[in-house]
């Protein structure tokens, strides 16, 4: 295949009937990556969604569910919430650390 310039592209496109050059366009802009420029809105999520799941994109996909579970581990709800509270905070004893008591 020859290299094909972009001027070339833009001259065979305004040559189309317009209804193909906007069906170019949109097909265009399919490849171009989602910029949001305004709020995300949960009917724009939703809609997201139903387009993904009509497109298959939620075919044959692999179950997390107990794919990470250890049975051997025996941890009790407010253990676990400490260690959250721990881990959350910690950054902040770390920022002590470096910034020290001046």
């Amino acid at each position: 295949m020859s290299d094909i310039t972009f001027e070339q592209v833009y001259a065979l496109a305004k040559q189309l009937p317009s209804e193909e050059r906007a069906e170019l366009v949109e097909r265009l802009r399919e490849t171009l990556p989602r910029k949001f420029t305004s709020s995300v809105t949960r009917e724009m999520l939703l809609a997201e969604h139903e387009r993904l799941k009509e497109a298959g994109a939620f075919d044959n996909v692999e179950s997390l569910y107990g794919k990470y579970a250890n049975p051997e581990v025996d941890i009790s709800a407010e253990e676990l919430e400490a260690y959250l509270h721990e881990i959350g905070t910690e950054w902040e004893k770390e920022m002590d650390e470096i910034i020290g008591d001046d």
